[in-house]
């Protein structure tokens, strides 16, 4: 998909959801649980001033070596389908069980058990959500598919980018916007509908 429209994180995001396809545009379907994997573009971060990246309960190694983490049982990402394709995404949250905490050397910035929601639209966003509602990291650029035959649901490939919230704090707010990292995700689909593969 193509970049996020530009919103404000410095305030509570909340979590908004897509009206309800028509027949003749699909049907919705829900993932639960599963993995993510996440890789820092560290050395770009350090010239920003972030000395360390703490990881936190990852539960190993996952897409390309990056930190692997569970997702809660409870998450739930909605998207329609419209035959075999996927539509697009309606929204829905996901719960990261563990993540990392960037140290500066004066401060620190808690990115663990975040909950990422979608903002769905044309040029759908994921935001990473703190306890206080704040996003200082989100993710545009999605490029998902179907796959395990139409069982499973990836993102094989997400940007994540600088929030207003983290670039603020960082003390470069003109930096807002700017790619940071990569997400890659794979969940189960609930009630997978049936195709011929």
């Amino acid at each position: 998909t193509a970049p996020a429209t530009p919103a404000p994180e410095l305030q509570a995001v909340g979590p908004p959801s897509a009206p309800a396809p028509t027949r003749a545009e699909g049907v919705r379907v829900t993932t639960r649980a599963g993995t993510a994997t996440i890789r820092w573009f560290e050395i770009y971060l350090g010239q920003l001033g972030v000395e360390r990246i703490d990881t936190a309960r990852s539960i190993g190694k996952g897409f390309r070596g990056m930190p692997a983490f569970a997702l809660g049982t409870d998450s739930a990402l909605e998207f329609d389908l419209h035959g075999e394709w996927i539509a697009g995404l309606a929204g829905g949250e996901v719960r990261l069980q563990g993540g990392f905490v960037f140290r500066t050397p004066t401060q620190a910035f808690d990115l663990r058990d975040l909950g990422l929601r979608v903002r769905p639209g044309l040029d759908p966003r994921i935001d990473f959500v703190d306890s206080k509602g704040r996003s200082f990291v989100y993710g545009d650029k999605l490029m998902y598919e179907l796959v395990d035959q139409g069982r499973s649901f990836r993102i094989r490939s997400m940007d994540l980018n600088m929030g207003e919230a983290l670039a603020h704090g960082l003390g470069v707010p003109e930096l807002a916007g700017a790619t940071i990292g990569e997400m890659h995700w794979l969940a189960g689909i609930v009630d997978a509908p049936a195709f011929a593969w």
